[in-house]
């Protein structure tokens, strides 16, 4: 299985609204990735340490999906459509990394 790790930096003077992110934009993924495999979606919440420094991420996104191919079709098909939403939950840049499940 492949997936897309997305990354939110905690930066100085940043912001991500979760709730958008949580009704709005991923319900946007799975529509336009589901008939490209995308089996699941896991969101993290990044919290401090146990000394209460603030975390390197805000947010981490997985997007399982069933092979590299269907996926790489999806964000080609549906990519700058998502893309263009970034802005209405952060001002962080995303970092993206394709990993697979082992």
């Amino acid at each position: 299985m492949i997936h897309y790790i997305v990354t939110y930096a905690n930066e100085a003077d940043s912001f991500f609204d979760f709730d958008y992110y949580q009704k709005t934009h991923l319900p946007m993924g799975d529509e336009l990735l589901g008939e490209f495999g995308l089996v699941k979606t896991t969101v993290e919440r990044c919290l401090p340490d146990s000394r209460g420094n603030a975390p390197a991420f805000a947010c981490v996104t997985r997007l399982y999906f069933e092979d590299r191919e269907r996926m790489t079709a999806g964000f080609a098909t549906h990519g700058e459509r998502l893309r263009d939403d970034i802005g209405n939950y952060t001002n962080v840049s995303p970092v993206f990394t394709l990993a697979e499940t082992l």
